[in-house]
Formats: structure tokens, C-alpha cells, sequence
């Protein structure tokens, strides 16, 4: 997981030459270096002595680069907002998988950004704006603030789940119209004790017990942006599997996904990645892309005794038929239903009468 003061983030701000430390910051009289002895536990030596052969310096020198680094973000915040804009621009390209050769292209709608651009951070950070970011977080589902360098999370606003499978329903139907291909991932925390859909299992037996079973929704989307082929996730809520009402809203999206033939896994996560990505610290790409296992979700949806939740499908598909989820059905399997689709994704339901 990358945060604020990476090692890679603290020596790129150097890179850039963040503004010159006001005078509090150096001695008055003695303007010269200061020489000091840190003891290293052996492990942070070693992990200092590779960094500094990789940089073709010496150990002292890494150290001192990477204590200089902490001491500008805490004493110049204005320039270790810009700073961030750029470190998170980049690792925002990055985590998704993007070459660094391609940001041009995906950005040339609102930008001048050209390829000399990004091996300047200075020149680079002069031509970030607005237009800019509004893209980026309307390409990448990212917050605003995060990509102005602001401290605040990657993700602040959630689709909620809860109570509202026909709009998830209406979501991805308009999702799988704007994108090459959409599928949704069903994400939970790995507990080594247990299969999953067996521990899932006993969370439906338990019922609204306090100890909660959680599953996380993340929507991924593959796009195709000025002939630049990536994939970006849009992240849901979070359910508890153990509360009957939750786990329907699950159940739903789940049986739309089956009927209308959107692809749909389910994600295993070490307890530290799901963590971060229940809180939103993290960008989704950088754990999906990182170390996960496969659970069968679709086996939820099997009318046969593989299926270990089989008899509530029966009431899953009265709540699917009470939600009027097979509208959506419809025009997702036939989209020339919809006369405008303009209209019909600002809430008009402009729909040709059959």
C-alpha cells in the first residue's frame, strides 16, 4: 500500500525541488551540514543500503534525502499538496495498469499534456486543472480532493446497495451500453478456518446474528479511451451476509447478473487489503491487481443441492419479480427498447410500448 510519505513519494518530491525551507527551518549562524549517528535495526539497513545502490548514492545520502523529504511535508504543506497532485496522478495511471506512454492519449479531450510533459514534475504540475481533474475522477470514480493533493480518502461517496437493486439494476444496464464490458465483483475477507461459501452458509443459518459476515461490491469496468484499452472500478457498499435484507439486495444483483449474462466472481482478500479497501484508503485497483483468490459466487445461483443457500432462491426470484428488476432485464438484453437514451439516463423512462 503506497501512503504520503513512500519512500518513492518523499524522494520524488525531491526530484521536483520543492520551494526553498524558510529561514526557521535552518541554524542562523551556521549555515553547514550537521553530522549525526543513527543506529538502524538491521532489516531498515538493508532495506536503505539497496534503495541507495539503486540510486547510485551513498547510505548517508538516501537517509538524508528521505529525512529531508519528511521534514518538507511537514513544514511546507503548500508544497506538499502540489507535491501529491503529482505523486497521485501518476499512481493513479500506474495502480490501473496504464503505461505511462499512454496518458496523453486518454487525456488529449481536455488537456495539452504531452509525453515531454511527465518527465518534468514542474511543468507536469503547471498544466493540471480543473478540466483535469473532473475528467479523472469522472474516468476513475475518484474524489476530486484526493487528486488535488487534498487529505482526504480516494473514495468518499458509495452507491448504496441496500434497498436498491432496481437502481443498481438501471446502473449497470446503462453501464454495459457505455463500456466494452462490465462485470461485478463480490469481495470478502479471507478466513483460512473455513471455505467461503460455506462460512457464508453459516452466517444465513445464523441470521441477524451479531457477528457479521461482510461483502463488498466493486463494479469493474472495461473502457476503451481514445483507442486506449483500461479498466477502472467503480466501489460499492458493503452488506452483511448474516442479515436477511442485506443478503437479498446481494442475492438480487447476483440473479440479475445471471439472467442478463453480466459476469460476475467473487474476490478473497487478506484481512490487511480488505481492511483498506472497507475504508476506502486505498485506490480498488492496486488491491485487485495485487494478491487474491477466486470464491465461486455464481454457485449462489444454482438451483441444485451444490448450492448450500438452494432454498431461498425460491424467495429471491418472488423479490426479483416484486422489484421489477426484469424491466431492466429487457433493456439490457435489448436496448432499442429505449427511444433516447440521453433521457433515459436522466430518469425518464422513454421506453417504446411492445
Amino acid at each position: 500500500m503506497k501512503t504520503n510519505l513512500s519512500f518513492t513519494g518523499l524522494l520524488l518530491r525531491l526530484v521536483g525541488q520543492a520551494p526553498k525551507p524558510v529561514d526557521a527551518l535552518v541554524p542562523t549562524e551556521q549555515q553547514g551540514k550537521l553530522t549525526t549517528s543513527i543506529r538502524l535495526a538491521e532489516g531498515v539497513r538493508h532495506f536503505y543500503e539497496a534503495q541507495a545502490e539503486h540510486l547510485g548514492i551513498s547510505l548517508q545520502e538516501c537517509l538524508a534525502l528521505t529525512l529531508t523529504g519528511v521534514m518538507r511535508s511537514s513544514w511546507e504543506p503548500q508544497a506538499s499538496e502540489l507535491e501529491l497532485q503529482v505523486d497521485r496522478f501518476f499512481s493513479l495511471f500506474e495502480e490501473h495498469g496504464i503505461a505511462a506512454t499512454d496518458i496523453p492519449a486518454i487525456l488529449k479531450d481536455c488537456s495539452d499534456i504531452e509525453k515531454s510533459d511527465l518527465l518534468e514534475r514542474r511543468l507536469l504540475l503547471n498544466k493540471l486543472n480543473k478540466k483535469i481533474f473532473t475528467t479523472l475522477s469522472s474516468l476513475f470514480y475518484i474524489e476530486i480532493g484526493w487528486l488535488r493533493g487534498e487529505r482526504v480518502l480516494p473514495y468518499q461517496r458509495e452507491y448504496r446497495l441496500y434497498k436498491n437493486a432496481f437502481g443498481i439494476a438501471r446502473y449497470l444496464t446503462i453501464a454495459k451500453r457505455e463500456n466494452r464490458n462490465v462485470r461485478v465483483l463480490f469481495i470478502v475477507q479471507r478466513n483460512t478456518s473455513t471455505q467461503i461459501l460455506q462460512r457464508l452458509y453459516e452466517a444465513y443459518r445464523r441470521g441477524d446474528d451479531i457477528q457479521e459476515v461482510n461483502v463488498k461490491v466493486i463494479v469493474e469496468l472495461e473502457k476503451v479511451v481514445n483507442g486506449v484499452s483500461l479498466k477502472t472500478y467503480d466501489v460499492f457498499d458493503e452488506l452483511r451476509w448474516n442479515y436477511v435484507k442485506c443478503r437479498r439486495d446481494i442475492k438480487l444483483i447476483m440473479m440479475f447478473c445471471n439472467k442478463t449474462g453480466i459476469r460476475f466472481d467473487g474476490y478473497e482478500l487478506p484481512e490487511a487489503a480488505y481492511s483498506s479497501l472497507r475504508n476506502n484508503s486505498i485506490l480498488a485497483a492496486s488491491v485487485l491487481n495485487g494478491k487474491r483468490d477466486l470464491w465461486y459466487a455464481d454457485q449462489l445461483m444454482w438451483n441444485d443441492e451444490r448450492n448450500l443457500e438452494q432454498d431461498e432462491l425460491s424467495s429471491i426470484g418472488r423479490y426479483y419479480s416484486s422489484e421489477k428488476l426484469d424491466i431492466y432485464e429487457d433493456i439490457y438484453k435489448d436496448p432499442d427498447i429505449v427511444r433516447n437514451w440521453d433521457d433515459f439516463k436522466s430518469g425518464k423512462y422513454d421506453i417504446n410500448v411492445r
